[in-house]
Order: structure tokens, then sequence, then C-alpha cells
């Protein structure tokens, strides 16, 4: 008798967070302080961001490539500026162990529609 196997797929894992009040900053520059020491202008920002999004997904960490879809409400910063703060929270709140994993990213401005986050693992790109 010949054994026989099966392929046992799991889907995607999938996390969407919906932050309809939060008014996202774009990040800043590092800046000089007065004793010499550098800081980011936007760290307390993106930990309060992370805060919010582990409240909603809970203790999940995805640690393979995964798609990030982003809209965030329409303001006078860069698209790109934002995509980093959002990446930046993702990496401070454990959801991710290190942005290099996200290998799509879909991001849009939008006026009045808060916060919507999606985090797909991308099961494409791996073996």
């Amino acid at each position: 008798m010949g054994t026989t196997s099966q392929l046992v797929t799991k889907s995607p894992v999938r996390l969407v967070i919906q932050l309809s009040d939060f008014v996202l900053q774009a990040k800043k520059r590092p800046r000089l302080g007065r004793h010499g020491n550098v800081y980011s202008p936007t760290a307390k920002h993106e930990m309060t961001l992370a805060w919010c999004m582990r409240a909603q997904v809970g203790a999940v960490t995805l640690t393979g490539d995964v798609r990030l879809t982003l809209r965030c409400n329409y303001s006078r910063g860069d698209l790109d500026n934002y995509i980093k703060t959002v990446c930046d929270a993702l990496e401070k709140s454990a959801i991710i162990t290190n942005d290099r994993q996200i290998v799509e990213i879909v991001a849009k401005k939008c006026v009045d529609h808060g916060l919507y986050i999606e985090i797909e693992e991308d099961k494409r790109c791996q073996l």
C-alpha cells in the first residue's frame, strides 16, 4: 500500500484595524536635541498608534511576508510619510517583527475616513 499525503494549506492571516477618530501624523525627520541627543518628534504618536493597533488585534505577530493596505484621513503631509508612521507603529506593536516583511503596499489618502489598516500574510513570495 502506498501512502497518500495531503497538502494542508492554511488561509493567510488577515488583520483589519479601523480607528475612525485617529488623526494620523506624518513621520518627521529626526531632530538634534539641546544636549546633542537625536530624537524622533513622532515617537510618542507612533507608540499611541501601536497601543491602539495591539488593542484591536490582540497578541498576533506575523513573521513572514505581508501586504499592507492603508487608507488615512486627508491631511497636508506626504503619503509616504504616513506610510512610514504606520510601518514603525506596526513594528513597535510587535504585529510584525520588522518592516522589511512588507512586500506590497496599497495606500490612499481619503477625506473624512479616519484610519484603516489591513495587514495580510503574503504566501505568494514564500517557498
